[in-house]
């Protein structure tokens, strides 16, 4: 799958069944229960020291797998990833939950409709 830039604005539908971990091994969205249609998204995601265990930081909220986005901007890539193109999976994104909450999200984890 080819992971582009997502500008401002995009609506975008957050997945994570089956891909809250990368085929490199990094988890990007945390599943806390054994109902892998619900995920927990955090306030920020660490650039500094993903990855490691203290990576999503921050208020969380609850998110169904499915569940429409607005992209407001691209925060960044962790620091520890590279930068070339085949890695845009790890850009970070800020989007507008439907609850007018403020999360981050790899870009893994976004699907633009």
């Amino acid at each position: 799958m080819e992971y582009n830039y997502l500008p401002e604005g995009t609506l975008v539908e957050i997945t994570f069944v089956n891909s809250h971990f990368t085929d490199d091994g990094l988890l990007t969205a945390y599943v806390p229960t054994v109902d892998n249609t619900i995920c927990k998204l955090f306030r920020s995601i660490d650039l500094e020291s993903f990855p490691s265990f203290r990576d999503f930081t921050g208020e969380s909220s609850l998110v169904k797998h499915g569940s429409k986005a607005t992209v407001l901007k691209k925060v960044g890539r962790p620091y520890k990833i590279k930068t070339d193109s085949d890695w845009n999976m790890y850009d970070i994104y800020d989007i507008l939950l439907d609850t007018s909450e403020i999360r981050q999200v790899f870009r893994y984890n976004l699907l633009k409709i």
